[in-house]
């Protein structure tokens, strides 16, 4: 027979029965709540199920802990505004010998709502920052009063005026709370302080790094005024460099008010000058995976670079050296020369290359690169799979050696909020590579391609991914073809994920893929919260389609193939592991492959 249980007679009869020592928390249920999830209330308990497998693992009962989650709750719901919300607990519901379900009962009452808010800025009602301020303050009139909102909007203030060179302001706050008519009256008075320059820079904790590698990555001088966003930025920068294990950069000065100079203290704590890194990973298109790489800063002396790789799959393996040179003209340019041996085996082909690719880099905004560079390989086609024409290998009309010598032009400008598993922001690539007798090159052709990412949080819990990509190559020479492994391929786990690796376009009469000219892939995903024992898991549904031509593209809409499917993500440190299942919409005529393709691996697809 069940018992139900109030917490007042727990202690009583309750541990007649079962010490509460010995009980368990089986589920806890939330009554009343409205403004609020579930979720967000149980984030706030310490009583809760715990652990990867908690279905089967319960949370012991603790009677005065729960006692400090329901105050919680109620302290929660009061900085939201609800100064009347009662939260009691209704009862404790023994469903077991050993396991209780508790419930607990929430009475939400109307919220306190902000009804004036004024801002003074040097004492003036009116200011030209007035408007802008006002529209980014979290504080709305009419809206519910959030304890966040009020302090978060003492840290807008002070973040925008120190932006603008005013990092001495000083603010004083009020917000009368009017219980009766469940109202608020908000006052913010800002002084804004003198505008400042920066008048010395101090450097700490160098012992081998050149003091000028610290004023390269500045992007502050003295006599400037002071920006806010100009000194994260070069810590930022600091710790790009990979110098530096710890940058912290100080403002200091800022106690005298009346002074319009203020001094920056630059910290640092050397890294060591070698380093070795190794990993490895699955992914169902290159099987087992593994990298090892050695690193040396301060290559003969400065913030040179030398970094020697290995890496190797069942699908590629690799041999690189990259030696970067900071500072090569200015502080924001920097030269990268890469080097080394490469085999591929892929679908259509297998080939090995020896390359050398000298580039030089501009960082030409804070978030846009641009470069320019030489790209040298000597390519051994080893192996063609593909066959478009029986009676004409395409083998015999592919040299086995391959010389090119080309001119590679690129931008590309990035804004994330998380380079592993983004969220908000964008990527775009640009790309033009140039090979012809001018260059020295055996083969000639105009290789460009372009490619967008953009990631748009939704409603706060969910992103949506969108990404596409154009590129083309132009036969610069009709007696030649194109060789195989400069075409395009398209399919695959970071393609359209309907499709297998490489094999959406043009397949010979085996199903090998000969590649294009041109591709088209367009990706759109829908990613959402899903809560698996309480593990941060994401959900996602997609939706690709794109098309390789063998020749220049001139595509419709009929022309695509189109792709949808679902997946899922498990977050980790070094990225999301990633299960996804793609089904074919419009499947080729070719039965190669089936609709349905899975895939497994590291990282989002895009």
């Amino acid at each position: 027979m069940l018992a139900w249980l109030p917490l007042s007679l727990w202690s009583g009869v309750g541990v007649a029965s079962a010490k509460q020592s010995d009980l368990f928390i089986q589920w806890i249920t939330i009554k009343g709540n409205k403004t609020f999830s579930d979720s967000q209330i149980k984030k706030l308990l310490t009583t809760k199920r715990e652990g990867l497998f908690s279905f089967f693992h319960k949370t012991p009962y603790r009677e005065e802990i729960l006692k400090k989650d329901i105050d919680r709750i109620r302290k929660f719901y009061r900085s939201e505004g609800f100064y009347d919300a009662m939260v009691e607990l209704e009862e404790v519901r023994k469903v077991s010998l050993k396991q209780v379900r508790i419930v607990i009962k929430v009475q939400e009452g109307p919220p306190t709502l902000v009804e004036f808010l004024k801002l003074r800025i040097n004492g003036k009602d009116t200011s030209p920052w007035h408007p802008e301020l006002m529209n980014l303050l979290p504080l709305k009139v009419g809206k519910r009063f959030r304890i966040e909102d009020y302090k978060k909007s003492r840290k807008i203030i002070l973040r925008f005026l120190s932006e603008w060179g005013y990092p001495k302001a000083k603010i004083d706050q009020k917000a009368r709370i009017f219980r009766k008519t469940k109202k608020a009256r908000v006052f913010i008075d800002v002084d804004t302080g003198p505008v400042c320059i920066i008048g010395n820079i101090s450097v700490r904790g160098l012992n081998k790094v050149e003091r000028r590698e610290i004023f390269h990555n500045l992007l502050f001088k003295i006599g400037d005024r002071f920006q806010a966003s100009k000194i994260k930025e070069s810590q930022k920068k600091l710790f790009d460099t990979q110098l530096f294990s710890f940058v912290d950069i100080e403002v200091t000065g800022l106690e005298d008010r009346t002074s319009p100079v203020v001094g920056v203290l630059v910290r640092v704590e050397e890294a060591k000058p070698y380093t070795v890194r190794s990993g490895f990973g699955y992914g169902t298109e290159d099987k087992l995976r593994g990298r090892v790489e050695l690193e040396a800063r301060r290559f003969f002396g400065d913030g040179r670079r030398l970094k020697v790789y290995a890496r190797g799959s069942f699908r590629e393996q690799s041999l690189e050296t990259s030696f970067i040179q900071p500072h090569l003209f200015y502080s924001n340019h920097w030269f990268e020369w890469k080097t080394g041996w490469q085999r591929e085996d892929q679908e259509g082909y297998k080939v090995r290359t020896f390359f050398s690719a000298p580039r030089l880099n501009l960082a030409l905004f804070p978030l846009t690169t641009i470069y320019a560079g030489h790209n040298l390989e000597f390519n051994k086609l080893d192996e063609i799979y593909a066959n478009p024409d029986p009676l004409n290998q395409l083998s015999n009309r592919q040299k086995d050696n391959y010389f090119i010598s080309s001119l590679v032009f690129g931008t590309t400008r990035e804004k994330v909020d998380n380079p592993i598993d983004p969220s908000e922001g964008y990527r775009i690539y640009l790309r033009s590579e140039w090979a012809s007798q001018w260059t020295g090159s055996e083969a000639s052709f105009i290789k460009a391609s372009c490619e967008v990412r953009k990631y748009t949080p939704f409603m706060k819990r969910f992103i949506v991914g969108m990404r596409a990509k154009w590129g083309t190559i132009v036969n610069l020479e009709d007696s030649q073809e194109i060789p195989i492994f400069k075409k395009f391929f398209a399919g695959g786990g970071n393609s359209i994920r309907g499709y297998p690796y490489q094999k959406l376009g043009p397949l010979d009469s085996e199903g090998n893929p000969l590649g294009g000219e041109s591709v088209v892939e367009a990706n759109f995903d829908f990613r959402f919260p899903v809560k698996i024992f309480e593990r941060k898991i994401e959900g996602v549904l997609f939706f690709d389609f794109g098309q390789v031509a063998e020749k220049q593209i001139n595509l419709s809409l009929t022309d695509f193939r189109y792709t949808t499917g679902c997946g899922i993500r498990y977050k980790t440190p070094i990225g999301p592991l990633r299960l996804d299942l793609g089904y074919q919409l419009n499947p080729p005529d070719q039965d190669f492959f089936g609709p349905f393709q899975f895939y497994f691996s590291i990282g989002q697809a895009f």
